[in-house]
């Protein structure tokens, strides 16, 4: 599956990535009403947006991505505009300094950790211990 399609829909199906709408929030309004405009332009579109929209398991984000993937074959003035909206909005915060941009998309089988600054470990709980420390490592 296109990452950058699974990407959008993830955004889309979330509203507007509200994550960074504080950062860019009249380009992220427009980007989501671009691809919403064009979903909707289409029957299985319209319905797949609507579904993205009240549901956001990954089954469903998934369809949404390759009707965009789909879309983005069929229309190459599509896909154009719609890879210079997402770079614009995707790239240039992360360019900015003392600020973070965190995002993540589809399934997490695991932790994860969005963060700025750490100072000193992150621990997720106990575990399972095999050989000896590293020297990084402090002992316990």
């Amino acid at each position: 599956m296109d990452p950058i399609s699974l990407a959008i829909a993830g955004a889309v199906a979330a509203k507007g990535a509200e994550m960074a709408v504080q950062q860019t929030p009249d380009a992220w309004r427009r980007f989501v009403a671009f691809v919403r405009d064009r979903l909707s332009r289409e029957d299985r579109g319209a319905e797949l947006l609507t579904a993205a929209e009240a549901d956001q398991k990954p089954v469903v984000v998934e369809a949404l991505a390759e009707e965009i993937t789909r879309l983005r074959q069929a229309d190459p003035t599509f896909d154009r505009a719609l890879q210079q909206q997402w770079t614009a909005i995707t790239v240039a915060p992360q360019t900015r300094s003392n600020q973070a941009t965190n995002i993540v998309t589809g399934s997490v089988g695991g932790h994860l950790v969005q963060a700025t600054e750490i100072s000193g470990g992150v621990s997720f709980g106990p575990a399972e211990r095999t050989g000896t420390p590293s020297a990084q490592e402090p002992p316990r």
